[in-house]
């Protein structure tokens, strides 16, 4: 009876529970289960279980002719040393909202950590996977650094020569065919200087909110849009429709959040640069990061990190009535279009008019009119 109930919670593939298994207490060997549930757990990466299964083993005692076992507890001791150090709450977990010098610091800690540890495997992977993120956070605090900062439009558009080129993908907008009058689209239309002032302010915005909606800086692109001053009808309606997507986008990604903490997603998670985790889990997720299980405990990583087409993908997944909510169809195509992921836009919108909102079919009617390829 004993072995079966100990075997069974060992070859299960979930850790053991701290009250999973109920022992009879008739047998004086029976807490030597205790030191085989806290290898299974640690070597899972469930340290807190594991020491506390540990701790279980090392105050039973054992009369004769078991004292034997008494000789095992030596075992345990590096692994409940090692156990001290993992769950120490000053043991740094770096994140993206630490400073560069947070950062440094913490560095050093978790190095002095790892070199303090007694066993190998999960313990060794843990605190190794935190500094390998450090070298990652710093090179994208400096990249964020170099985004385009929030300011007045105005300002910084009035001094802003002409582009050469406008910005690349659907958002382009050629001179011709843009008007001056309440009704757009005026064929063949030459833009004096007023109006090339009018689109330059324009092409400006677009770049910039471009460069927010790339790290999912969505209510910042709107409010960019907003201060955007603008005579012409067209550039104006396009500025609102702008603002209304930016929006639309923002409350997309805030209802996926809430989804991904709901239920918990498993399987493939891509970065922007293209690194794929593969079999990882995301257990929880705030509008400023996704906490990612790579099978030893959940990291922080900064949610600007992840592919957008990839969280599309994992909308799809935690999603089950996406055909029949219009609203969660909106927002999916504003935050694929805001992040500049034009094909998937097509993919998403092509024969599938009727699936939308009909405040969204309208404005993306004016959208796409406006906005030639």
């Amino acid at each position: 009876d004993f072995l079966g109930k100990v075997g069974y919670a060992l070859s299960d593939d979930l850790p053991v529970q701290s009250d999973a298994v109920a022992l009879s207490g008739k047998a004086p060997y029976e807490k030597l289960a205790y030191i085989t549930f806290g290898l299974k757990n640690w070597n899972q990466s469930k340290f807190k279980t594991a020491s506390q299964f540990f701790q279980q083993f090392q105050t039973a005692t054992f009369p004769e002719p078991y004292t034997w076992i008494e000789g095992l507890k030596k075992q345990v001791t590096n692994y409940q040393d090692d156990g001290k150090i993992l769950m120490d709450s000053k043991l740094p977990n770096p994140r993206i909202s630490m400073t560069k010098e947070e950062l440094d610091a913490a560095q050093t800690q978790l190095t002095q950590a790892k070199n303090n540890l007694k066993t190998t495997g999960p313990a060794t992977k843990l605190l190794e996977a935190r500094l390998a993120r450090i070298p990652a956070l710093v090179k994208e605090k400096a990249r964020l650094a170099l985004l385009p900062k929030l300011q007045p439009p105005s300002a910084a558009i009035a001094s802003a020569d002409l582009p050469k080129t406008q910005p690349a993908g659907p958002a382009s907008m050629s001179a011709k065919g843009v008007n001056t009058s309440t009704q757009p689209n005026v064929k063949d239309f030459e833009p004096d200087a007023k109006a090339l002032e009018e689109l330059k302010k324009l092409w400006k915005a677009e770049e910039v909110a471009q460069a927010f909606g790339a790290n999912y800086k969505f209510l910042q692109a709107e409010s960019w849009y907003g201060g955007v001053t603008t005579e012409m009808p067209i550039v104006k309606e396009m500025l609102v429709d702008e603002m209304k997507i930016a929006k639309k986008a923002e409350m997309f990604l805030g209802v996926l959040i809430n989804k991904l903490n709901e239920s918990e997603y498993k399987g493939e998670v891509i970065r922007k640069e293209g690194v794929l985790l593969d079999d990882a889990k995301i257990t929880g997720a705030t509008r400023k990061t996704l906490n990612v299980d790579l099978g030893f405990g959940g990291n922080e990583v900064a949610i600007e990190e992840f592919s957008p087409s990839w969280l599309l993908t994992v909308a799809g997944k935690v999603f089950n009535n996406a055909e029949g909510n219009p609203d969660l169809l909106d927002g999916a195509v504003c935050f694929a279009w805001t992040t500049g992921q034009h094909d998937m836009v097509r993919k998403m919108t092509n024969g599938k008019e009727e699936a939308f909102s009909d405040e969204f079919k309208s404005m993306w009617k004016r959208l796409m009119k406006n906005r030639p390829q």
